[in-house]
């Protein structure tokens, strides 16, 4: 879904050369799907005056004036691209661990 809308996003900013004319993208949403889609850039501008089943829907708002250099999240690496992703395991909790990996963290900012 990540991958569709970025792509759909994508092909409404590289159109909107300024001759389009579009200035916003709009939807509607459930509220369980409102963290998916402001994580892509929308913004919640309100509940939506739509009714449709029980749920509440909600209406949300992407200016793409403010959002035309921004960075698209891809989930693939493109052809000429390799990714290396590299997880662990940690045998302790994640609250011992943690003041490590700050420090990990703080020592490769340097």
């Amino acid at each position: 879904a990540t991958a569709m809308m970025n792509d759909y996003i994508e092909s409404v900013l590289n159109g909107s050369g300024g001759s389009s004319g579009i200035e916003k993208v709009v939807l509607i949403a459930k509220s369980n799907l409102l963290g998916f889609y402001a994580d892509l850039g929308f913004q919640v501008t309100q509940p939506s005056a739509i009714v449709h089943g029980q749920d509440r829907w909600y209406d949300l708002e992407m200016d793409i004036s403010k959002h035309a250099a921004r960075t698209i999240v891809r989930s693939l690496p493109e052809e000429d691209e390799t990714w290396f992703v590299k997880t662990e395991q940690f045998c302790k909790p994640f609250p011992v661990v943690k003041p490590h990996l700050e420090a990990h963290r703080a020592w490769v900012a340097d």
